[in-house]
This record gives structure tokens, sequence and C-alpha cells, in this order.
């Protein structure tokens, strides 16, 4: 049992950490664009980090504590932050056409949900 925990902790650490990178290097890939992607992949990274992160989702243990109750700043941060990854994801996905509107509106009801339920 306390190897799963071991595990659990290891892919959920690594998921953060590689999300972190993640935005750091599209963040250098905006402000200077070829800098990141001539020695790295990003799309292997992402990948990498959305198998982490649903392997995370998947395994992480129900609290059974009482959930806290949110006052209006932390929603409006949590709804700031999701506006933030959908338009992040719009401005990534900008070479597929019309269909980045979705992709971005869907990414951010993703990390709305994701925000909202690991509280």
């Amino acid at each position: 049992m306390k190897l799963n925990k071991k595990f659990l902790l290891f892919i959920r650490n690594a998921f953060v950490i590689g999300f972190v990178l993640l935005l750091i290097f599209i963040i250098m890939e905006v402000i200077k664009p070829k800098i990141v992607v001539t020695y790295l992949d990003l799309n292997w990274l992402a990948g990498i980090i959305l198998v982490l992160g649903i392997i995370t989702v998947l395994l992480h243990p129900e609290n059974q504590s009482e959930p806290c109750k949110l006052r209006f700043l932390d929603y409006s941060a949590i709804i700031l932050l999701s506006l933030l990854i959908g338009l992040g994801v719009y401005f990534l996905t900008s070479w597929i056409g019309l269909m980045n509107i979705a992709v971005g509106i869907v990414s951010a009801v993703i990390g709305y949900l994701f925000i909202i339920f690991n509280l």
C-alpha cells in the first residue's frame, strides 16, 4: 500500500512539474518563436502530460473530509485561470482553423473541472 502512495505521489508531482515546464516553454515560444521547438517537440511533452494527468485524476483517492467553502475571490481566480488555459490552447491550436475555438472552450471547461475537483 505504501508503494502505491509513493507511485501516486510521483505521478502527481511529475504531472505538475511537466505542466509548469510546458507552460514556461509555451511562453518562451510566444515571446521568441522557434527557441524551444528546435530542440524539443512540445507535442510529445503535451502527450506525456496528458497521460500523467489522466492517471492522476483516475487514481486520485477520494477525500472523506468536509469540502471547503469557496468565496467569490476563489471562484473568480478559478474562472480566470480556466480562461487563461482556454486562451492558451486557442492560440496554440490556431493552425487547425475554426476548430480551435471549440478546442479552446473544451480545454477551459476541463481546466475548470480539474481545478474544482482537486480542491
